[in-house]
């Protein structure tokens, strides 16, 4: 059986609640999403849970589970897959961390991002933190923006906290736990102090900034392998990204990595790049996961404006391609965020979420929405319901998964 191209599309954390500051709706109902809503009436809107219940609600466990795999066998940590994308190579016995510069004033976690840090001051931080801290059993990387990776030997136990969980905490109930957290937390005030008298942090406070004054480590992982799409599904698979964690994902899965120029990760991101390269090697795939960070990233500063912006701009310069792409020749689509960021929590929760099937079978017209999704069936193990969808093109492993 030949297997039609399948196109995976995931606003990330695109999800939400009312907003006050929307009179009372989510960003998704108060965006204008012309060709999202187009594209739902080709199709049917389910809710689906992406993250089983003995998993922390991550991005990368999500994303895991909407490629069809089981997080809960499969997933290697936040850490281990970004340090793949970044080319890191991990020895055995070495943990490879997520790595935030964070903002704290005296003795609270008030930023997981130093007031979303830009790259150029990042690199320079954790290239002062390798020269000062750096050793054989420990190392520094940057990755993105704020993000980075600390690599080490000591350390493979240790459970840390999500720093974006834990903004307004006070340090002492937030500090990393198990074998030699001691150290590690030893380690993280080493860095503070580092950091508070590096120069880019004094011109910082100076200009009212937040400082990037200290590391925090989270999402360790070792390096393993886990079955290719091919072997899985007899799939070849592109990706089409901007972080190095789904970049990461995609790489450990044996997904080929497509560079977009300007793919940041950000607000700034070229959504209009990825679009296109996504529409561009779908031709030549049968699976591209075309992912966009930007939702997430206006749920976690807190911003319902800034997220219905970024939800109207997704619209504008990626479904509208989607949907162009599938009016020239019908491909199997699957839209849908990964988790709910709430404005409220701008952090993630465990919520269902609203994801739309093109399958051809929909109405002709229906608002893609929170609410509309709640009228829908209830998918309660995502990861399971993809594995078959990708399995069985022709059936439709979501109805009826309660």
């Amino acid at each position: 059986m030949s297997i039609s191209p399948t196109m995976l599309a995931v606003p990330d954390g695109m999800a939400d609640w009312n907003q006050p500051d929307l009179a009372g709706q989510t960003p998704l109902a108060a965006a204008h999403t012309p060709n999202l809503d187009r594209l739902a009436g080709m199709g049917r809107i389910y809710r689906i849970q992406n993250i089983p219940d003995e998993c922390p609600v991550d991005s990368g466990i999500a994303n895991m589970a909407l490629l069809g795999y089981d997080p809960r066998s499969y997933y290697l940590g936040r850490g281990a897959l970004e340090a793949l994308n970044l080319g890191i190579d991990l020895e055995e016995g070495e943990v490879a961390f997520r790595c935030n510069l964070v903002s704290v004033e005296d003795q609270t976690l008030v930023d997981y991002s130093s007031g979303n840090l830009d790259g150029v001051q990042a690199r320079e931080l954790f290239r002062f933190l390798e020269e000062k801290l750096g050793s054989e059993f420990l190392s520094f990387y940057h990755g993105i923006r704020y993000r980075g990776i600390m690599v080490s030997s000591f350390f493979e136990e240790v459970r840390c906290f999500l720093p974006h969980d834990e903004m307004g905490r006070p340090l002492n109930g937030i500090w990393p736990t198990g074998p030699r957290s001691e150290k590690l937390q030893s380690l993280m005030l080493e860095s503070r102090s580092l950091l508070e008298r590096h120069p880019i942090n004094i011109e910082r406070k100076k200009q009212g900034k937040k400082p990037a004054n200290m590391i925090w480590p989270w999402g360790g992982g070792a390096m393993r392998s886990i079955p290719s799409l091919e072997k899985r599904y007899g799939l070849e698979g592109s990706i089409v990204a901007g972080v190095d964690l789904i970049n990461g994902l995609g790489l450990a899965m044996g997904m080929k990595r497509e560079k977009v120029e300007g793919a940041t990760g950000d607000f700034d991101t070229d959504m209009v790049g990825k679009g296109k390269k996504a529409c561009r090697v779908l031709a030549e795939n049968r699976l591209v996961f075309l992912h966009v960070e930007a939702p997430d990233e206006a749920g976690h500063e807190g911003d319902a404006l800034l997220k219905k912006e970024m939800i109207e701009k997704w619209d504008r310069d990626v479904a509208s391609r989607l949907l162009a792409r599938y009016k020239e020749e019908p491909f199997r689509m699957a839209i849908g965020p990964d988790h709910y960021t709430p404005i409220q929590r701008r952090t993630h929760v465990r919520d269902p979420v609203p994801f739309l099937i093109i399958d051809g079978n929909g109405k002709d017209k229906l608002k893609y929405t929170e609410k509309e999704a709640e009228k829908a069936p209830l998918v309660r193990r995502g990861w399971q319901a993809f594995a078959a969808w990708y399995k069985k093109p022709d059936t439709n492993p979501f109805v009826d998964r309660e």
